[in-house]
């Protein structure tokens, strides 16, 4: 009997143990990023929301909205938030590339003086459901979009 209760105990404190941060499979490679260090002419304009299975709409309102390079390594990222797989902290050569803003009460954000290239935009979405027991759900929108020097380009961050 004691032997089941040290056992039981044991699966109990190894279920509260989370797991270990992925390690990054894609190397951080500056060769990549150098196009998009500077300023140019371009111009992203978009809306976050999401739409429950109510078909409610709930907007990115207040959410950090994220630009960045489309490169291996950010690919590797973004996939990792969409799947909300935790992921070791990224090379801190890779934030002087990211860029963000904040959405306003209707999602809205806008991304000025980009120079031409792939980026990749994504925010996290969540509200809470109540209930007996009240829950956030939500998810991370993204979405991929090529800019063009003196272009604005129109984008829908959704899933």
């Amino acid at each position: 009997m004691k032997k089941l209760l040290i056992l039981f105990i044991c699966l109990v404190i190894s279920g509260c143990v989370t797991s270990a941060p992925r390690p990054h499979l894609v190397a951080f490679d500056e060769v990549d990023f150098l196009p998009y260090a500077g300023t140019g002419t371009g111009k992203i304009i978009g809306q976050a929301f999401l739409k429950t299975r109510g078909g409610d709409v709930k907007y990115g309102a207040g959410n950090e909205v994220m630009l960045v390079p489309n490169t291996p390594y950010t690919s590797e990222i973004i996939d990792a938030m969409v799947d909300n797989v935790l992921m070791e902290v990224p090379d801190r050569r890779y934030r002087k590339y990211r860029r963000t803003t904040r959405a306003d009460g209707q999602g809205n954000f806008e991304f000025n003086n980009l120079p031409d290239g792939e980026y990749l935009v994504g925010c996290n979405i969540q509200w809470e459901v109540g209930g007996k027991h009240t829950r956030v759900t939500g998810a991370y929108a993204y979405t991929r979009v090529s800019i063009e020097d003196g272009k604005a380009v129109k984008i829908i961050l959704t899933r």
